[in-house]
């Protein structure tokens, strides 16, 4: 009863309806796993049991071209995954969400075959592109607590990603012509604007922008010179 109703949840935030005749079960099963591993409702257990239920699905494009690196990579990273900095602890149930998307997206990166790393979406992306814009969206956003764990938790799966696919830092990001670490600064930039424009407040987490920018140049020093030209 418990997995019918997760198979159901997932089928209803999929909007996937299996009466349907152009949908056929590889379609289904694909959709559910990415969907699992984007949808911030899926906790990092079912999304793991479902990827070891459907292993081959992991490295089967969708519509889009995307593999579910690629989902694991977009989701966001929510207040309520960092923990509380007050001298109070979480309730138990609230300490099940600390970390949630680290959690997922070591289960993607562990599952997957290596060469999903390489794939590229129909606009060109890689999931390293999905995971860069993921990051520089966190560490922008306002309502997280002082803890710098979840923090080191995405630089230290960034440079997982880099090591899937070291290539991936000489590949331009198709809308901008960026390198990775020229589109960490450029939407860190972005972002320092918006707030200015609207006299927003400051992320307590914004220094880490310049450790992400930092950490993917370290890996390929060579791209100062080539992102120059």
């Amino acid at each position: 009863l418990f997995w019918t109703k997760v198979i159901s949840l997932l089928k209803a935030a999929t909007n996937t309806d299996t009466t349907e005749s152009n949908h056929d079960d590889v379609e289904i099963q694909s959709s559910l796993l990415n969907m699992a591993f984007e949808n911030e409702c899926c906790p990092p257990l079912v999304a793991r049991l479902l990827a070891l239920i459907y292993p081959e699905e992991l490295s089967r494009p969708d519509r889009n071209r995307r593999v579910t690196l690629h989902h694991a990579a977009m989701r966001p990273w929510h207040a309520w995954e960092w923990p509380r900095e007050d001298g109070t602890s979480d309730a138990a149930s609230l300490r099940l969400l600390n970390l949630e998307s680290a959690s997922l997206l070591r289960n993607a990166m562990s599952l997957s075959p290596q060469e999903v790393a390489e794939q590229k979406d129909k606009d060109g992306l890689l999931p390293l592109h999905y995971m860069v814009s993921t990051c520089m969206k966190a560490c922008c956003a306002g309502g997280r607590s002082s803890s710098e764990d979840p923090l080191l938790e995405m630089m230290e799966i960034l440079g997982y990603f880099v090591q899937l696919n070291p290539a991936s830092l000489n590949i331009r990001h198709p809308q901008t012509s960026l390198y990775p670490f020229l589109q960490a600064s450029a939407e860190a930039a972005a972002a320092a604007a918006i707030k200015s424009n609207t006299h927003s407040s400051s992320s307590i987490h914004e220094e880490f922008q310049l450790s992400i920018v930092y950490l993917l140049l370290r890996e390929n020093p060579s791209l100062v010179e080539c992102g120059l030209r």
